[in-house]
Protein backbone atom coordinates (compact mmCIF):
# COMPACT_ATOMS: atom_id res chain seq x y z
CA UNK A 1 0.00 0.00 0.00
CA UNK A 2 3.14 2.23 0.76
CA UNK A 3 5.00 2.00 -2.57
CA UNK A 4 1.12 2.32 -4.44
CA UNK A 5 0.90 5.71 -2.38
CA UNK A 6 4.41 6.78 -3.05
CA UNK A 7 3.96 6.07 -6.43
CA UNK A 8 0.75 8.08 -7.13
CA UNK A 9 2.40 11.06 -5.63
CA UNK A 10 5.11 10.83 -7.70
CA UNK A 11 3.60 10.23 -10.56
CA UNK A 12 0.96 13.56 -9.70
CA UNK A 13 3.96 15.48 -9.47
CA UNK A 14 5.56 14.62 -12.54
CA UNK A 15 2.02 15.93 -14.35
CA UNK A 16 0.26 12.29 -14.37
CA UNK A 17 -2.82 13.83 -12.42
CA UNK A 18 -4.80 10.40 -13.53
CA UNK A 19 -2.33 8.27 -11.28
CA UNK A 20 -4.08 9.81 -8.48
CA UNK A 21 -7.34 7.32 -8.60
CA UNK A 22 -5.92 4.46 -11.45
CA UNK A 23 -5.26 1.10 -10.93
CA UNK A 24 -1.07 1.24 -11.08
CA UNK A 25 0.47 -1.49 -13.55
CA UNK A 26 2.79 -3.87 -12.22
CA UNK A 27 5.64 -2.30 -14.19
CA UNK A 28 4.98 1.32 -12.58
CA UNK A 29 4.92 0.15 -8.92
CA UNK A 30 8.51 -1.66 -10.04
CA UNK A 31 9.82 1.42 -11.40
CA UNK A 32 8.83 3.18 -8.49
CA UNK A 33 10.13 1.09 -6.27
CA UNK A 34 13.43 1.75 -7.21
CA UNK A 35 12.71 5.82 -7.25
CA UNK A 36 11.54 5.38 -3.76
CA UNK A 37 15.03 3.27 -2.61
CA UNK A 38 17.09 5.58 -4.47
CA UNK A 39 14.98 8.49 -2.78
CA UNK A 40 15.46 6.99 0.51
CA UNK A 41 19.10 6.57 0.10
CA UNK A 42 19.75 9.91 -1.20
CA UNK A 43 18.05 11.53 1.68
CA UNK A 44 20.05 9.13 4.54
CA UNK A 45 23.21 10.68 2.36
CA UNK A 46 21.91 14.39 2.89
CA UNK A 47 21.19 13.98 6.48
CA UNK A 48 24.75 12.13 7.46
CA UNK A 49 26.37 15.06 5.60
CA UNK A 50 23.72 17.85 7.25
CA UNK A 51 22.91 19.52 3.82
CA UNK A 52 19.63 20.25 2.29
CA UNK A 53 17.31 20.64 5.39
CA UNK A 54 14.01 21.76 3.73
CA UNK A 55 12.02 24.56 5.38
CA UNK A 56 8.44 25.07 6.16
CA UNK A 57 7.90 27.63 2.77
CA UNK A 58 9.54 24.56 0.41
CA UNK A 59 7.23 22.53 1.88
CA UNK A 60 4.11 24.57 1.50
CA UNK A 61 5.32 25.40 -2.22
CA UNK A 62 5.50 21.30 -2.94
CA UNK A 63 2.42 20.56 -1.04
CA UNK A 64 0.55 23.19 -2.82
CA UNK A 65 1.62 22.55 -6.13
CA UNK A 66 0.95 19.17 -5.65
CA UNK A 67 -2.61 19.86 -4.20
CA UNK A 68 -3.32 21.73 -7.38
CA UNK A 69 -2.30 18.99 -9.74
CA UNK A 70 -4.79 16.90 -8.16
CA UNK A 71 -7.85 19.24 -9.27
CA UNK A 72 -10.67 18.50 -9.13
CA UNK A 73 -9.54 15.87 -6.14
CA UNK A 74 -8.99 17.31 -3.06
CA UNK A 75 -5.78 16.96 -0.89
CA UNK A 76 -7.75 15.55 1.64
CA UNK A 77 -9.96 13.01 -0.11
CA UNK A 78 -6.57 11.75 -2.08
CA UNK A 79 -4.89 11.36 1.47
CA UNK A 80 -7.78 9.84 2.69
CA UNK A 81 -8.86 7.44 -0.06
CA UNK A 82 -4.96 6.60 0.20
CA UNK A 83 -5.42 5.92 4.04
CA UNK A 84 -2.02 8.41 4.67
CA UNK A 85 -2.31 11.73 7.19
CA UNK A 86 -1.04 15.34 6.13
CA UNK A 87 2.11 14.37 8.52
CA UNK A 88 2.78 10.85 6.31
CA UNK A 89 2.44 13.01 3.46
CA UNK A 90 4.68 15.81 4.32
CA UNK A 91 7.37 13.63 5.09
CA UNK A 92 7.13 11.83 1.82
CA UNK A 93 7.47 15.01 0.40
CA UNK A 94 10.29 16.42 2.30
CA UNK A 95 11.86 13.03 1.61
CA UNK A 96 11.57 13.31 -2.30
CA UNK A 97 12.33 17.34 -2.05
CA UNK A 98 15.72 16.90 0.19
CA UNK A 99 16.69 13.76 -2.09
CA UNK A 100 16.38 16.25 -5.42
CA UNK A 101 18.36 18.43 -3.84
CA UNK A 102 21.43 16.23 -2.64
CA UNK A 103 21.23 14.35 -6.57
CA UNK A 104 21.29 17.70 -8.46
CA UNK A 105 23.90 19.21 -6.20
CA UNK A 106 25.96 15.98 -6.94
CA UNK A 107 25.76 16.11 -10.47
CA UNK A 108 26.44 20.18 -10.34
CA UNK A 109 29.64 19.68 -8.58
CA UNK A 110 30.88 18.45 -11.90
CA UNK A 111 32.50 21.38 -14.63
CA UNK A 112 30.13 22.82 -17.28
CA UNK A 113 29.68 21.39 -20.61
CA UNK A 114 32.89 23.53 -22.15
CA UNK A 115 32.40 24.40 -25.87
CA UNK A 116 35.47 22.03 -26.78
CA UNK A 117 32.24 18.94 -26.09
CA UNK A 118 29.56 21.34 -28.06
CA UNK A 119 32.12 21.06 -31.05
CA UNK A 120 33.38 18.07 -31.01
CA UNK A 121 29.50 17.10 -30.77
CA UNK A 122 28.58 19.00 -33.58
CA UNK A 123 31.77 17.86 -36.22
CA UNK A 124 30.44 14.25 -35.04
CA UNK A 125 26.92 15.22 -36.06
CA UNK A 126 26.85 17.31 -39.26
CA UNK A 127 23.26 17.00 -39.44
CA UNK A 128 23.21 19.54 -36.28
CA UNK A 129 24.91 22.03 -38.43
CA UNK A 130 28.63 21.01 -38.11
CA UNK A 131 30.96 24.15 -37.58
CA UNK A 132 28.08 26.61 -39.13
CA UNK A 133 25.73 25.82 -36.49
CA UNK A 134 23.73 28.99 -35.22
CA UNK A 135 23.78 30.10 -31.34
CA UNK A 136 20.73 28.41 -30.56
CA UNK A 137 21.75 25.09 -31.98
CA UNK A 138 24.90 25.52 -29.83
CA UNK A 139 23.03 26.56 -26.81
CA UNK A 140 20.58 23.56 -27.32
CA UNK A 141 23.36 20.69 -28.15
CA UNK A 142 24.91 22.11 -24.76
CA UNK A 143 21.88 22.29 -22.81
CA UNK A 144 21.78 18.17 -23.59
CA UNK A 145 24.95 17.55 -23.00
CA UNK A 146 24.35 18.91 -20.19
CA UNK A 147 21.52 16.75 -19.21
CA UNK A 148 23.13 13.44 -20.54
CA UNK A 149 25.83 14.35 -18.47
CA UNK A 150 23.68 14.87 -15.28
CA UNK A 151 22.03 12.32 -15.50
CA UNK A 152 24.94 9.99 -16.02
CA UNK A 153 26.08 11.37 -12.69
CA UNK A 154 23.22 10.82 -10.77
CA UNK A 155 22.52 7.35 -12.09
CA UNK A 156 26.64 7.21 -10.78
CA UNK A 157 26.14 8.55 -7.12
CA UNK A 158 22.65 6.55 -7.04
CA UNK A 159 24.96 3.00 -8.04
CA UNK A 160 27.47 4.09 -5.26
CA UNK A 161 24.71 4.71 -2.72
CA UNK A 162 23.26 1.33 -3.67
CA UNK A 163 26.57 -0.55 -2.99
CA UNK A 164 27.14 0.98 0.08
CA UNK A 165 23.86 0.17 1.59
CA UNK A 166 24.09 -3.25 -0.21
CA UNK A 167 20.25 -2.92 -1.12
CA UNK A 168 18.55 -6.54 -2.07
CA UNK A 169 15.01 -6.91 -3.48
CA UNK A 170 13.50 -9.87 -2.36
CA UNK A 171 10.13 -9.91 -3.14
CA UNK A 172 10.43 -12.20 -6.36
CA UNK A 173 7.80 -10.25 -7.80
CA UNK A 174 10.24 -6.96 -7.73
CA UNK A 175 13.48 -8.90 -8.61
CA UNK A 176 14.24 -6.86 -11.31
CA UNK A 177 13.52 -3.57 -10.34
CA UNK A 178 16.73 -2.54 -8.95
CA UNK A 179 18.81 -3.79 -11.96
CA UNK A 180 19.58 -0.48 -13.52
CA UNK A 181 21.55 0.90 -9.98
CA UNK A 182 23.07 -2.29 -9.04
CA UNK A 183 26.59 -1.98 -9.17
CA UNK A 184 28.76 -3.91 -11.62
CA UNK A 185 30.04 -6.00 -8.72
CA UNK A 186 26.96 -7.59 -7.81
CA UNK A 187 26.90 -10.59 -10.29
CA UNK A 188 24.37 -9.47 -12.96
Amino acid sequence: AQLEFESRVELVRRGGRDAALSALPHAVLQQNLTLAISQRLSQIEAVRLGVFEIDPGELDRATQDFASSLAPLQLPQFLAINEISMGEFERLLRRDLQADKYLTSRARLRAPVGDAQVEAYLAAHPESGGAQATRAVRDAVRDDLTQARNTALVQTELRRLFAKSKVRIVDPGFAQADLPLRPASAGD
